[in-house]
């Protein structure tokens, strides 16, 4: 294994001590002896976490055009075209008008596409220069219903990111305001301004029009996590087209407190037999929002941990489902690059086999080839380039040299008996799957260092 590691070295240029780690660990899986860890050296980064959410120019043009539902999620979103407010009144202050071009509102999260513009020259060059962020700039409270008072609300998270500007004299963003826990239809809207313009200048956004979620109070014990067995009590579950809530009570911990878990073992079953896993649903920014929108209608169940709740409000039952649904662990070589957090997979032949997915090797081309949830993944022992569906990926990270200088560094895949070692990230990549390092998911406990990654399909 250790001449399988320096061909492909051969071929790249890696930090001495990425070298040792790796070539270490795979001697120590050889010889039965656990692996060092080397001292830390260079500071290191993700090569592409910025530009994995990026958009392009005429993609964004043409989100302008559809709003909110084309910038937050994907397919079909023609059944929530009724609820959009695409008639918010605009509020305008010292040479700057703010409008909020539309929104979308589910009972938890408030969707927006907010636009502010220049009136005269002056407000014009300020606003290119103005730092515009949550939560100091973007603000907003919930008014009080029957007068001109505000009450702040509770929010859980609030996302912005910037969109290019239409016009030399204005600026747009996208904002997700993440309310905690569901608060369903409002008689009283949210205001929001900018501190800049004041809150006597707020944009008054409507929260009475939504969809009308599933509402499920089971009242019942359920597994929140099965990787450690936790137990809690599932008080309410709310599931709208586009997120979900829960209300959960541990035993020990005060009402509405959310319990330190990661795996949120979260599914539905739809009505034509299918099951969706938690990793499939949700956006790739996190929380508790999908990335597509839902059909309701065509949820028959939502199950947690080993328990399924029907829609239709009949008793609960245990869940059958493949246990190959459920998080696992694997083996995997930690941090070979130190403060990446990214870890090579030992065994990739493993995950498959917990995954249940499709694979073969090929000892003459010293290929994996692997299909899981129908897209192809193929990787080649000491080649940093992988084949997803056919498509070219490099697999690499960022390292900084001592002088502060990026430099792009190949994670090629090596031979690893009748299987492969490769970073970690292609697979959760090519497979929309979710993961954590046990170590760090049991750092509240203080156990040692984990050699394992649970992996969420």
């Amino acid at each position: 294994m250790k001449q399988e590691f320096n061909r492909a070295m051969d071929q790249v240029t890696l930090p001495p001590e990425a070298e040792a780690r790796i070539i270490s660990v795979l001697e120590g899986k050889t010889a039965g002896s656990p692996p060092r860890r080397p001292g830390r050296r260079w500071k290191t980064a993700a090569a592409a976490a910025a530009a994995a959410i990026l958009m392009t120019g005429a993609a964004f043009a043409a989100a302008y055009q559809a709003g909110v539902l084309d910038l937050f999620f994907q397919g079909d979103t023609g059944s929530l075209e009724p609820y959009v407010q695409t008639t918010i009144p605009s509020a305008e202050h010292e040479g700057y008008r703010l409008t909020v071009d539309n929104s979308l509102y589910d009972g938890q999260n408030l969707y927006i596409l907010m636009t502010v513009e220049a009136l005269n020259q002056q407000a014009a060059s300020e606003l290119e220069h103005l730092r515009i962020a949550s939560p100091h700039t973007i603000c907003w409270a919930l008014a009080s219903p029957g007068s001109s008072d505000t009450a702040q609300i509770t929010a859980h998270s609030m996302g912005v990111q910037e969109l290019p500007a239409r016009t030399d004299a204005s600026r747009t963003w996208q904002v997700d305001l993440n309310f905690d826990g569901f608060m369903g239809k409002q008689d009283r809207p949210l205001l929001l301004w900018l501190d800049f313009m004041g809150e006597d200048h707020a944009v008054s956004i409507p929260l009475d029009t939504m969809l009308e979620p599933i509402h499920l109070t089971p009242n019942e014990p359920v597994t929140i996590d099965t990787i450690t067995g936790q137990q809690a009590i599932l008080k309410e579950f709310t599931l709208s087209a586009t997120s979900y809530s829960l209300e959960l009570q541990v035993e020990g911990l005060p009402a509405h407190t959310r319990p330190q878990t990661y795996t949120v073992p979260l599914f539905l079953r739809m009505k034509d037999g299918s099951v969706l896993t938690r990793a499939q649903l949700l956006s790739p920014s996190g929380g508790q929002q999908f990335r597509t929108v839902l059909d309701l209608s065509q949820v028959a169940s939502v199950i947690y941990g080993y328990t399924e709740f029907p829609t239709d409000g009949s008793a609960p039952r245990p869940a059958q489902l493949d246990a190959r649904l459920y998080p696992f662990r694997t083996e995997i070589i930690p941090e070979p690059f130190h403060g990446t957090a990214r870890s090579y997979i030992a065994d990739a032949a493993s995950l498959c086999r917990g995954l249940g997915a499709d694979f073969s090797w090929d000892p003459v081309s010293r290929s994996l080839t692997a299909v899981y949830r129908g897209t192809t993944l193929e990787l080649t022992a000491g080649s940093s380039t992988a084949l997803i569906d056919g498509v070219p990926s490099v697999m690499e990270t960022v390292q900084y040299d001592p002088s502060g200088q990026a430099v792009s560094v190949p994670l090629p895949a090596c031979e690893n008996g009748s299987s492969l070692s490769a970073i970690d990230q292609v697979f959760l990549d090519a497979w929309d799957l979710d993961a954590c390092v046990e170590s760090a998911y049991h750092s509240e406990l203080e156990l040692p260092p984990s050699e394992h990654l649970i992996i969420i399909p």
